[in-house]
């Protein structure tokens, strides 16, 4: 049996000087990692649990389990930058949709898919 794995690279702008300190805002510290999970959750892949860790300077770091597999967020705010990865086992409508609404929400967003195939 062969099964396929899914590996995306996302990279974001993520602009603290455009924030409008609202707690889905994108562009706010924590805005972004809620934005992240969104993403995941309207997408149909399902979130166990997650935790996030911010960091001085404005940054944050997101880590969540997932039932597919695992989803995370790092930010690098001095750099304008943000990296969204997202590896799923044999949930490939679920990771296309992800990957749409996070393009979707950000014109600029670069996104990598790299599927990898294996025999069990």
């Amino acid at each position: 049996m062969r099964t396929t794995t899914y590996r995306i690279e996302c990279e974001l702008p993520f602009d603290l000087s455009q924030t409008r300190n609202s707690p889905d805002d994108p562009n706010n510290r924590d805005g972004i990692w809620t934005h992240v999970l969104t993403c995941a959750a309207r997408s149909g892949l399902t979130v166990l649990t997650s935790i996030s860790y911010p960091f001085p300077g404005g940054g944050i770091t997101g880590v969540a389990i997932l039932a597919e597999s695992s989803l995370s967020l790092h930010t690098w705010p001095e750099s304008s930058f943000a990296l969204v990865e997202l590896t799923t086992c044999g949930a490939r409508q679920s990771t296309e949709r992800f990957v749409e609404a996070i393009a979707l929400s950000s014109r600029s967003a670069v996104a990598r898919i790299l599927f990898i195939e294996k025999e069990d």
